[in-house]
């Protein structure tokens, strides 16, 4: 009878235990597709997300605008947040994971923010031609103001570059560019490339632009 007793209670704290694994997996495992949205519900949804964490009380940005950018497939995959002022952050639309995955510190939302984050400056150049090693040991060519000194901007290359009813793009997730004259220009660079099959006939210049896997980046 013992023997019995501890065999039920081991198989009742068994059920207790799947059970709870169940529930578990049952309230974080509900995610949703990124395309169940429309562009303008995934902008209007990401508009709700920026106001809340970034335009409070005491806030540096008086204001923001979003902008839809599409990859190297035309299709969108990015959106731009243009603060007022100054500043600037690329949000990645994607499919909603399990937010059991939250508890491990990663990212599990629908929207996630780059690295480039706020107030951030970037630098306009160019690939130096003469200089055939392969990316990141590519030789830069800075674009310099009139004393000699690197230029930096705290606005995006959209902004910089006045692109405002062409189709902006954030290709192969780093280089910022629009449609001129049936090619790519690159808005890091100011020049000109094609895609051909998927690839990039040469080397581009590119902003220092990732999509970090980790909570504190969702939105």
């Amino acid at each position: 009878m013992i023997f019995l007793a501890k065999r039920v209670k081991k198989s009742t704290g068994l059920i207790v235990v799947i059970i709870t694994l169940i529930t578990t997996f049952g309230l974080f495992g509900c995610s949703q597709k990124a395309n169940k949205y429309t562009e303008e519900e995934h902008k209007q949804r990401i508009n709700e997300r920026i106001e809340k964490r970034f335009m409070g009380r005491g806030s540096e940005y008086e204001s923001f605008n979003l902008f839809s950018l599409h990859d190297e497939n035309d299709k969108l995959k990015y959106f731009l947040v243009e603060f007022e002022p100054i500043g600037f952050i690329f949000v990645l639309i994607g499919d909603e994971q399990s937010k059991i995955l939250n508890l491990f510190g990663a990212s599990t939302s629908m929207y996630r923010l780059s690295n480039i984050y706020g107030v951030h400056t970037w630098s306009p150049y160019k690939i130096d031609p003469t200089n055939s090693q392969p990316y990141p040991n590519t030789e830069k060519i800075w674009e310099l103001d009139e004393n000699g000194n690197k230029i930096f901007y705290s606005k995006s290359p959209y902004f910089i570059a006045d692109v405002t009813t062409e189709q902006r793009y954030l290709l192969f997730g780093n280089i910022t560019a629009t449609r001129r004259d049936e090619k790519f220009l690159n808005l890091v660079s100011q020049e000109k490339f094609e895609i051909t099959d998927g690839q990039i006939e040469n080397t581009q210049a590119t902003l220092a632009l990732t999509f970090i896997s980790n909570k504190k980046f969702d939105l």
